[in-house]
């Protein structure tokens, strides 16, 4: 492998495991399975279907049942506890399948910066032999060595992620 492959293949790793962890750090908004009722409002916890109601007043209403009246008569706390133990429920199962995805995106960008890290290291070794010595098979072993080491610590993380 040549100094100019081992930087190619370094700088693309980097980049898809820089971008891969921008995902899992980033907001989910993950409602794939998010059951779909005219139940209103469709949910009091997930932000992004609170900000779909236009006005607050509109939002008030939902727990107001007066929204002019001074007293503001709020709904049975019954009522309200059923439509939060409900939608408790519903968001703490989405939550669960965005960490989910989370922690493959995470295993997966893992991956990339082993392989960066790899290349990294590969690059520093040929670059001390070029100035040093020249090439020989001998020469080839340590970072086929060390990249073999690399590989098997990946394997044993993809492993205890499958069994997990």
């Amino acid at each position: 492998m040549s100094y100019g492959t081992a930087s190619l293949v370094y700088i693309i790793s980097t980049i898809f495991g820089i971008l891969l962890f921008f995902e899992v750090i980033g907001p989910s908004f993950y409602t794939k399975d998010w059951p779909h009722t005219e139940e209103r409002p469709p949910s009091i916890f997930f932000f992004t279907l609170i900000g779909k109601i236009e006005t607050v007043e509109e939002w008030m209403s939902f727990f107001i049942e007066n929204i002019n009246d001074q007293n503001e008569n709020y709904l049975q706390t019954e009522d309200l506890k059923k439509k939060a133990i409900h939608d408790f429920t519903i968001e703490s199962y989405q939550l669960s399948k965005k960490a989910i995805r989370k922690v493959k995106l995470n295993l997966i960008a893992h991956f990339f910066f082993y392989i960066s890290f790899c290349s990294l290291l590969l690059m520093v070794y040929i670059g001390i032999v070029d100035h040093f010595c020249s090439w020989s098979s001998f020469t080839m072993t340590i970072p086929i060595i060390i990249f073999l080491i690399f590989l098997y610590i990946e394997y044993r993380l993809i492993k205890k992620a499958v069994k997990s």
